[in-house]
């Protein structure tokens, strides 16, 4: 009976039976001891009523947490600002929406929300939202520990917490500090056994929702729960087994159904997260240790199209050595980190993968260790499981100590109070993603705005907003003028200073004075507190303002300073890496793909259109003609004005060796696979020299009418021999659901296909065509389409095909 008993015990350390005093000494005496010690201690004071107990064993977690780290109670103040939300201003107009909706950026939403994307940029209310996280995090520290061993364990927990924020804290911004709160809700949830199973299963799952909001990071972690279920599972038939592992796996993705709404018809595309994960899936199948800003499929070699985890798991069986030596690497880079905090980690792991709360708090542990080293990592995103891990291992050591039931429901009372304000700002950011109005009228932004900012005249963020409003309006003095006092409140903005001296560009120059901005910007360059930190938007603003004044050597040499201190932002902890630190530096585009067209977007269409060729040209060091620059810049501002969360194709990829054309004839079948705007560029290379023009059939094979022109020009010989002697012909094609080719977006959008597009030989939009109207019956009208081409025809072909068509 007694080892019957002993089994069963949760105790780590259990009391066998009594067989003399030296197998006593030996089975654990002084761990008894310990815990007997310590359960006496986690009840004081005895005589005190227990909700002032428990208030002053929350106090001494909180001594205890400020004791091992006071630096984590404040801010740092070096960090880029963020902002406060101010949700009061939702009732003065819908249309606000636009701007409050987390989504404008490629990134799930709910930190963006919860490190405030939208409000003042003030240092007492920055300080304000990092001690209220600072505070909840500390109470779910202390609850995680009180739930699984006890009151003692919540202080320890608490105190480790802080302790693993120790490390590199200036990347543990505001962002990482609530993904540790939401990762401390999980493992709170995942701990607490209290409840019934099925009650069990939906708080943890709910939980787990909460942070698909946040990051993908989770995603295949209800699976393993799933699996835990099923394997662990004594009693209940297949049904229940299989009941209970539906509710954990589909609960969770069902946070992400506003999401999901949103973002279908925002992005024109089906998307459950928002695919940032592919750089660590393609870097990581290569072997390299850490991510990098850039383009990951060109450094890859990924097809335009090809799915990043397919890829990925191809090169892994193909290519098995370099990941099993970056697993190597990363297994290193990770325990480098916090060897401490991990190897004791480990240990209670290990000692303590018995006990049930144990073992389902250590699974997430061992998730995000496993996921980190499969695929490529980033330090910023280790810290915010570093600190769980340490707190999990301080409340191991007093796994021995008597369940307390006091100690638990006090851990349940303030894991409920703690879990307040994560679940309050999922909840918001589930409405912003279902109230966003989609497409507003800008009359009715620029409205909303104004009433808002008449209520709050001293908000940074309206006052930002309304500027920016005004600046598409071209009313640039005024946007000048809020952009100002925006500085003015908000002074370590940096994105309210480059809009600042945006309108002071266009104001300027509106004016007659394209130079008296000049002044302004090259603040933003100096050394002093005014404008102290970097941001790449400067440069590229320098450089718009040089080229507009002709400075064009100047703004060469301000383009390479800007892509020099981008390229020094890449770099890797693993000296055997740094092989790999110029391949991916050849990769980064962000000046010109991400921080160009965000900066362009308010410039008038034909300073827009200047500016950005000539940019690109001198960004290419002339290694592209200007023309083609032009043409790619055209592309690039549309696919910006459309939101697209994808752009990765760079200029200089666009062009191959002169004379050296694409095998196949583009024009001879619908290819998916073909690199449609060299298509394009070797057609006008051809239309110049042949003096003809560029015809761009949409379709593919899947379209039945793209079939009856092709056999129309077979019944029709003379038609296609006019086709031939005037044009170029580039067949494009295009998927039914997703959106049009990037060499294509900047021609008039289309609505069915067939659609024919004529080009100039220098690549300019003269006509596009709706086949609708060529129609006759099941077929083509040949009069109609004769007619079309000899329309479009270049002028000294035209009156020579009219003549020889005339009489087929």
């Amino acid at each position: 009976m007694n080892n019957e008993r002993n089994a069963q015990s949760p105790s780590l350390y259990p009391a066998p039976p009594h067989t003399g005093p030296q197998t006593q000494f030996k089975a654990g005496i002084i761990p008894n001891i310990f815990s007997a010690t310590a359960g006496a201690i986690g009840d004081f004071p005895f005589s005190a009523p227990p909700a002032l107990r428990a208030g002053l064993w929350l106090a001494l977690a909180f001594f205890a947490a400020f004791i091992v780290y006071p630096g984590g109670w404040l801010y740092p103040q070096d960090d880029a600002t963020l902002y406060v939300i101010i949700s009061k201003i939702i009732s003065l107009g819908r249309p606000l929406l636009h701007k409050l909706s987390p989504t404008g950026e490629s990134a799930m939403p709910l930190l963006g929300v919860a490190s405030l994307m939208a409000g003042n940029a003030t240092y007492p209310e920055v300080q304000a939202l990092w001690t209220a996280i600072s505070t909840v995090i500390c109470v779910l520290g202390y609850s995680l520990g009180s739930i699984l061993a006890g009151r003692l364990a919540g202080v320890a927990a608490a105190a480790a917490l802080f302790a693993g924020q120790t490390y590199s804290t200036g990347f543990f911004d505001i962002e990482q500090r609530f993904y540790c709160l939401i990762l401390m809700l999980v493992a709170n949830t995942l701990a607490f056994s209290g409840f019934s199973p099925r009650v069990r299963r939906l708080t943890e799952s709910c939980a787990i929702g909460i942070s698909f909001l946040a990051r993908s990071a989770l995603c295949w972690f209800p699976a393993m729960l799933a699996a835990l279920e099923l394997a662990g599972a004594k009693r209940g038939g297949l049904k229940k087994r299989l009941a209970s592992a539906a509710l954990t796996l589909a609960v969770p993705f069902l946070f992400l159904l506003p999401w999901i709404i949103y973002n279908a018809p925002a992005g024109g595309r089906f998307a459950i997260f928002d695919g940032r994960g592919d750089w660590n899936v393609a870097t990581g199948a290569m072997g390299i240790v850490s991510t990098f800003e850039g383009d990951y499929r060109k450094l890859a070699g990924i097809a335009p199209g090809e799915n990043a985890a397919l890829w990925a798991a191809k090169r892994i069986i193909t290519h098995p050595a370099p990941y099993v030596s970056g697993v190597a690497k990363r297994i290193w880079f990770v325990f480098s980190m916090q060897p401490v905090i991990l190897l004791c980690w480990l240990t209670s792991t290990a000692l303590l993968w018995r006990r049930p709360a144990f073992r389902r708090v250590n699974l997430l542990g061992i998730y995000f260790i496993t996921l980190h080293t499969a695929f490529s990592v980033e330090e910023r995103y280790l810290l915010a499981i570093l600190p769980l891990l340490a707190a999990i291992a301080a409340a191991s050591v007093f796994a021995s100590t008597a369940e307390s039931p006091e100690a638990r429901k006090e851990g349940l009372f303030f894991l409920a109070a703690g879990a307040l304000l994560p679940a309050a700002v999922s909840l918001f950011c589930m409405f912003l993603l279902l109230r966003a109005p989609g497409t507003t009228a800008e009359s009715d932004k620029l409205q909303a705005t104004w009433r808002a900012l008449n209520g709050y005249p001293d908000n940074a963020w309206l006052l930002r907003e309304y500027g920016e409003l005004q600046l598409q309006a071209g009313d640039y003095t005024g946007a000048y003028r809020n952009f100002g006092k925006a500085v003015i409140l908000s002074p370590a903005d940096a994105n309210a200073r480059i809009d600042l001296a945006t309108a002071a560009f266009l104001k300027n120059r509106r004016h007659g004075r394209p130079s008296a901005g000049s002044d302004l910007v090259k603040k933003l360059f100096s050394s002093g507190k005014e404008w102290p930190s970097y941001h790449a938007s400067r440069h590229i603003l320098s450089a718009l303002y040089e080229l507009d004044t002709g400075q064009e050597q100047q703004a060469a040499q301000t383009i390479r300073l800007g892509r020099l201190l981008l390229r020094n932002e890449i770099g890797f902890r693993l000296k055997s890496d740094a092989t790999q630190e110029e391949r991916l530096r050849s990769s980064d585009s962000r000046l010109i793909s991400r921080y160009l067209p965000a900066l362009l977007k308010h410039f008038p269409a034909v300073l827009k259109e200047k500016l950005c060729g000539n940019f690109v040209f001198i960004y290419e060091e002339g290694k592209l003609p200007q023309q083609i620059c032009t043409i790619w810049c055209g592309n690039m501002l549309r696919l910006e004005q459309g939101n697209w969360k994808e752009f990765t194709f760079e200029p200089r990829d666009l062009i191959p060796a002169p004379q050296k054309y694409p095998a196949g004839d583009p024009a001879a079948s619908y290819a998916p696979d073909r690199n449609v705007l060299r298509d394009i560029l070797h057609a006008m290379e051809r239309a110049r020299i042949g003096h003809k023009r560029i015809l761009l059939e949409i379709g593919g094979d899947w379209c039945v009418w793209c079939g009856k022109m092709d056999r129309f020009y077979k019944v029709y010989p003379d038609i296609a021999a006019l086709r031939d002697r005037n044009f170029i012909t580039v067949k494009v094609y295009v998927n039914q659901s997703g959106p049009p080719p990037a060499a294509i977006s900047i021609y008039p959008p289309f609505t069915s296909c067939p659609h024919l597009y004529i080009l100039s030989a220098d690549g300019a939009m003269l006509q596009s065509k709706d086949t609708k109207s060529l129609e006759a019956g099941e077929g083509y009208d040949r009069i109609k389409f004769l007619a079309f081409l000899q329309k479009w025809a270049p002028p000294h072909n035209s009156k020579s095909a009219i003549r020889r068509s005339a009489n087929p």
